[in-house]
């Protein structure tokens, strides 16, 4: 069960996309936000809290108090207007949320909270002042929650291709990948990475348990001798509109270089 979705935020086109994705996936599955973003600096007297005859604004009146999560410290920070706007629309469709100000860079703020959900919904690094490659790799292979990046433009996924091999981490991944599309009603294939034709034969028979499992429409394909960066190609040339895999580097590294491709990477 998916009760809780991380998105990180800032000022720009990829957050937007990543945004409007976990506001609509929010929707479906009945999930919360959680929503964190940059802080902006600002001083005591710029808050104006004490002025007579001030009050909220239309957009401030729609972030309930109780939906706040201070930044730590002792300092004072302003909420973006991106992110007092991102409250607002989760407030307007019903969807539950909170939103944490944080202070410092996007990745490590967010990997300190992926221990509280359930995924993480994250912008394709396009921007160094968002996130940049580096930092993207890093969170998706360490990061306490699954992590969603997002397509460069917007995507109705319809098609999902997972790994499964031998290894306990691509049994994760394809459960919880199978678990996604379940709820997203796609189509699932399944690429069975094996040594030989024999053990493909028999991995072949775990995958059809867990997909089944799930009810979810899927086929399989065996590739005998492929590794796991070559996914994302094979993927792509397949027409998926999401690639998941299990939290390696060299998956990841290489599925978010593939600006067209959601990428699930799963710890």
């Amino acid at each position: 069960m998916i009760a809780n979705i991380l998105v990180p935020m800032a000022a720009g086109r990829a957050c937007e996309v990543s945004f409007d994705q976990a506001l609509d996936l929010a929707d479906r599955l009945r999930a919360r936000l959680v929503l964190v973003a940059s802080a902006t600096a600002a001083s005591r007297e710029d808050l104006g809290v004490e002025m007579p005859g001030m009050t909220p604004t239309p957009i401030e009146r729609a972030v309930p108090e109780e939906s706040l999560w201070p930044v730590p410290g002792e300092g004072t920070a302003e909420i973006p207007d991106y992110a007092v706007n991102a409250a607002a629309r989760c407030q307007e469709r019903r969807i539950g949320c909170l939103l944490r100000v944080v202070q410092g860079r996007l990745a490590q703020q967010a990997r300190e909270v992926s221990h509280l959900c359930d995924l993480a919904i994250l912008p394709r690094p396009s921007s160094a002042a968002i996130m940049t490659m580096r930092e993207a790799v890093w969170l998706a292979t360490s990061a306490r929650c699954p992590c969603l990046f997002t397509a460069l433009d917007p995507v109705e996924p319809r098609r999902a291709v997972a790994w499964y091999d031998d290894k306990p981490a691509s049994a994760r991944s394809l459960r919880y990948a199978a678990e996604l599309v379940a709820l997203l009603n796609l189509r699932l294939t399944v690429l069975i990475a094996a040594p030989t034709r024999s053990r493909a034969h028999e991995l072949g028979h775990e995958a059809e348990i867990v997909a089944a499992g799930y009810h979810v429409e899927h086929t399989t394909q065996v590739l005998v001798g492929a590794k796991l960066a070559e996914l994302p190609g094979l993927a792509d040339e397949a027409g998926a509109h999401i690639v998941a895999a299990p939290a390696v580097r060299a998956f990841a590294a290489s599925a978010l270089q593939r600006s067209s491709l959601m990428t699930l990477v799963v710890p």
